[in-house]
């Protein structure tokens, strides 16, 4: 006498089970990885942005800006803890302001502007970044812009 079978076995509708849970847990981890990739990337762009923004304004007109001889001690503050009490500007994903106007903004940014060491009538322009969240330590940006 030969059964008909018309429905699962207990073994298919485990294995069944188990790769349904494989395939949510990898989706829903794929969309993690791409929500802090996203993240990151947003906030790079903000940062570039905000440094161009400053680059620009003092390439245009650099006659206003303080031109400083000496960059040592600027360039010597390493400490993140030194670099977010002594920076002028404080910035966050919308502005950039002075510290005082943002203490709790996560960012700080300041710059130096130079004399370029080598060449004549051309300045040298730093800007050093820090953010709590998107950067570790800090971040150097360096320009040469004219002197006039």
């Amino acid at each position: 006498m030969k059964l008909d079978n018309k429905g699962l076995s207990l073994a298919e509708i485990v294995v069944t089970a188990g790769l349904l849970g494989v395939l949510i847990y990898a989706f829903v981890g794929g969309q993690n990885i791409f929500r802090s990739a996203n993240k990151k990337s947003r906030s790079q762009v903000v940062q570039h942005n905000l440094v161009n923004s400053l680059y620009r304004k003092i390439s245009s007109n650099s006659a206003v800006f303080q031109v400083n001889m000496n960059s040592d001690e600027f360039l010597s503050m390493t400490s993140v803890q030194d670099l977010n009490e002594k920076l002028p500007l404080a910035w966050n994903d919308k502005l950039v302001t002075s510290v005082e106007e943002c203490p709790s903004c996560p960012g700080r940014m300041g710059y130096i502007l130079t004399p370029h060491p080598t060449y004549r009538g051309l300045l040298k322009l730093v800007i050093r970044v820090t953010h709590k969240s998107y950067i570790e330590g800090f971040k150097d940006y360096e320009f040469v812009i004219s002197g006039e």
